[in-house]
């Protein structure tokens, strides 16, 4: 059968005194895993499936096994990492001391944001047990591995640099331990160090200080964020050697110039 994230699906007809073994199928992963469950088994036990995708890169989930008196064999599998990415940006993951990037990312993922979150498992035990990312290739070639991170901080930051754009962007990472039926998975959450709330009634236009300067510049156009009204969107800063300063105008309102610099790095 089929079962959808988060869901439960009943098995019947199993006889538990007999051993048992479970295909267990991933979309956009060609490789089956297996469990084996042995003959007559009480109590709790865990096991390791192993995945692979098209590209033939593992992916290990793990099943909880559990045989509960009267209520036959409960079985539930989990990735032991989620990556969830709201940055606004297409960014790469790969264990760190690994040549191939991690399971599940293709060549869409090297030009968009990836929107559901990614299953992540360290697949090489022989090899760093650290976490390094890039920038999409829309951002270029050859792009740099920021620094490897562990998964077990809470909070910190990591910086990715774009070969066609020469832009530096900031990135806040979370990890924190998911809860009821996700407490065998650490969530991993990759987010901007701003973001743009409109809670005015207008379309607002955005610019760093040092881009707000004449309407007409293409390059300065280029990094002008527009948002509706009630919106919010992610925001890096085009320029970090430049002064972190936010300068609004009314695009809809003629010949509208943009307000002083406000910085926005410290509460107003």
């Amino acid at each position: 059968g089929r079962i959808s994230s988060a869901g439960t699906a009943n098995i019947h007809e199993v006889d538990l005194e007999q051993a048992i073994e479970i295909t267990i199928t991933l979309d956009s992963f060609s490789g089956a895993g297996q469990i084996y469950i042995n003959a007559g088994m009480h109590g709790f036990s865990e096991a390791e499936v192993k995945l692979s995708d098209t590209n033939g890169r593992i992916l290990v989930l793990r099943a909880i096994i559990q045989v509960l008196r009267g209520c036959g064999m409960q079985i539930s599998i989990s990735a032991p990492f989620w990556l969830i990415n709201r940055t606004g940006l297409p960014i790469i993951f790969r264990q760190e001391g690994v040549s191939t990037e991690f399971a599940g990312q293709f060549s869409e993922n090297e030009q968009a944001r990836l929107v559901s979150p990614l299953m992540f498992s360290f697949s090489d035990l022989d090899s760093s047990m650290a976490l390094t990312i890039r920038l999409g290739k829309r951002y270029g070639t050859n792009l740099p591995w920021c620094q490897p991170f562990s998964l077990h901080k809470d909070t910190l930051h990591r910086q990715l640099k774009s070969n066609s754009t020469n832009e530096t962007f900031v990135l806040g990472i979370e990890v924190r331990r998911g809860r009821g039926r996700y407490s065998y998975t650490s969530i991993v959450t990759f987010s901007p160090r701003f973001q743009l709330y409109n809670r005015s009634s207008y379309k607002l236009q955005f610019a760093q200080k040092c881009f707000a300067t004449v309407l007409t510049d293409q390059i300065a156009q280029s990094t002008f964020i527009e948002a509706v009204s009630g919106c919010h969107l992610p925001f890096h800063w085009p320029r970090l050697d430049k002064e972190q300063e936010l300068c609004v105008r009314l695009p809809d309102v003629e010949e509208c110039l943009w307000s002083s610099g406000i910085p926005v790095q410290e509460t107003q």
